[in-house]
């Protein structure tokens, strides 16, 4: 792959993907990650440059409460506003609930025309794109892509968390409701339920705003999509990993794949 072409086109993915700049990390905050009592959650949904610093509002109508029982809940209270969507739901079976807004298959398009500057910028059905490249079109990206943006709860004993099989995901060695400054977290990235190799895998710890650095902890995944992170310091986090790929053979000559995880790293 081209690095230009790589660079123009992670781009155009976040952009269609994730309606927010390149730089913006979306991210699912709830006010607590572990629970001894049952108790109403308020979570925030936004995307941003510096980790849990509101900027952009990120739409609700996708997210998903689901209970350990596997039972999709209802979420009491929904808010958009400018820089934050706001949910509250009410957090009462024991176990691990998942918090997620789970992209299904997604196509954009984007491409130049002679004499324009500015990029035709399309998405929505494949065949519908694919009819609407005109024949002079230059620079033609036609992606296909899925995201996955979530955080966990849990009420008392954490229960097993189980992968769906479809797109960029975690299998949690290491449950993460149990991830500790003092021992190693252990996590599998799956692709399609199979492992995915060679993924580099970004943490960031909050407070960006407030440092020169960005403090990254960068792990590579391994032949068998493991992943070993060591936490320099207790609180709250950002993960992500992306495939970004040209492909061959196919009626789109791009993938994009992208996951984020919102958790909490506990002191000892």
């Amino acid at each position: 792959m081209k690095p230009l072409l790589t660079k123009s086109l992670l781009v155009i993915t976040s952009l269609l993907l994730s309606s927010a700049a390149l730089a913006h990390k979306r991210w699912i905050l709830p006010n607590d990650f572990t629970l001894s009592d049952a108790e109403t959650v308020v979570a925030d949904y936004s995307a941003s440059n510096n980790i849990f610093y509101f900027d952009k509002a990120m739409p609700l109508d996708e997210v998903k409460l689901i209970a350990p029982s596997g039972e999709v809940k209802r979420m009491d209270y929904r808010f958009m506003s400018y820089r934050r969507g706001m949910m509250a739901f009410d957090i009462d079976e024991q176990g691990t609930y998942r918090i997620a807004d789970v992209g299904g298959v997604s196509y954009f398009l984007w491409y130049k025309l002679p004499g324009q500057e500015a990029p035709i910028k399309d998405r929505g059905e494949l065949q519908r794109l694919k009819a609407a490249i005109p024949a002079n079109a230059t620079d033609v990206y036609l992606t296909k892509g899925t995201s996955r943006v979530e955080t966990f709860i849990t009420l008392g004993a954490p229960s097993e968390l189980k992968p769906s099989g479809v797109g960029l995901e975690v299998d949690f060695i290491t449950h993460p409701n149990e991830f500790y400054s003092d021992e190693p977290s252990e996590l599998k990235l799956l692709m399609d339920g199979k492992p995915a190799k060679g993924i580099k895998i970004v943490a960031v710890g909050e407070g960006t705003r407030y440092r020169d650095s960005q403090a990254e902890v960068i792990v590579t995944t391994d032949e068998q999509g493991m992943a070993t992170f060591n936490w320099p310091m207790a609180g709250r986090y950002h993960l992500e990993a992306k495939i970004d790929e040209m492909v061959e053979g196919f009626d789109y000559n791009n993938l994009y794949h992208g996951y984020s995880l919102t958790f909490e790293v506990q002191a000892p």
